[in-house]
């Protein structure tokens, strides 16, 4: 396959992936106290790792002005929307008509916020356009607003993670936005997840938080399976292999609990190649 090809297939990927997410991300929206109008939201749009020429690791925080009334009063603190005409570079240097294609979608998204700046899935949806061409400052700056104004959704703060952990190579900041993303919705397993190999393989100075990361999680998912995993490979991998059978023994009850006899399967023989 073609470098072209591969930039176009990655471009309809996402496409489709915001189009098909549509339905669950308008059930999964999480009110704020702001109110704005119901909008479907999306979990994390990251089907695809572009390399870019960018390595920033500013934490691009929005701006916060100052609510005046009509007496001089300052009456609140607001955060300052991000600018809608900046300019569209190609800093992944994708192939030019999948550049094409995504600069169409952003002056298209940037257009209907002008129109109805309380629409949050457009603003989550110009934040992937601008992250898939590498414009990590952009992309930042607009889910930071996001969360700002719907501090109540997960959704910003999950995007705001991957980016600093993967990306912008912030860990400070990627640790911060898990942990808020886990407060937000404590049933999402991928936070946890990308939590723990943040310490484990990014956070090297923060290594003894990754186990207690998947205990809070097994705390708040007692059943989930992956979790139980994670911990037994992690006690695995330290040479305590009491623990790390443990909890593969845990995973293969809740296996045939949830009769998943593939899934079964599969853990007894990583159990096998643990014990010898």
């Amino acid at each position: 396959m073609t470098n072209q090809q591969k930039n176009l297939l990655a471009l309809i990927i996402i496409i489709l992936l915001i189009g098909a997410t549509a339905v669950y991300i308008y059930k999964d929206l999480n009110k704020s106290d702001l109110k704005p109008p119901t909008q479907p939201t999306k979990d994390e749009q990251r089907s695809v790792s572009i390399e870019t020429d960018q390595s920033n690791q500013g934490s691009y925080k929005v701006e916060v002005v100052d609510d005046v009334n009509n007496n001089g009063k300052t009456t609140a603190k607001t955060p300052k929307m991000p600018k809608l005409d900046l300019p569209v570079v190609n800093y992944s240097h994708i192939d030019d008509a999948a550049f094409e294609i995504a600069a169409k979608n952003i002056g298209i998204l940037a257009e209907e916020l002008k129109k109805n700046p309380k629409n949050e899935l457009n603003w989550l949806n110009l934040a992937i356009f601008r992250k898939m061409l590498g414009d990590y400052q952009a992309s930042v700056e607009i889910l930071n607003y996001v969360a700002i104004l719907w501090p109540n959704d997960y959704v910003p703060r999950n995007n705001l993670a991957d980016l600093y952990q993967f990306y912008l190579k912030n860990y400070p900041l990627a640790e911060e936005n898990w942990l808020k993303t886990i407060e937000l919705k404590p049933d999402y397993i991928p936070a946890y997840e990308n939590l723990y190999n943040l310490y484990i393989d990014l956070y090297k100075e923060k290594q003894t938080l990754a186990l207690p990361i998947l205990f809070q999680g097994l705390k708040n998912n007692p059943k989930n399976i992956d979790l139980m995993l994670y911990t037994a490979r992690h006690y695995r991998s330290i040479g305590d292999k009491n623990e790390s059978v443990n909890y593969y023994t845990k995973a293969v009850d809740e296996a045939k609990l949830q009769k998943n006899e593939k899934l079964e399967t599969s853990i007894r023989f990583e159990i096998a190649e643990a014990l010898k």
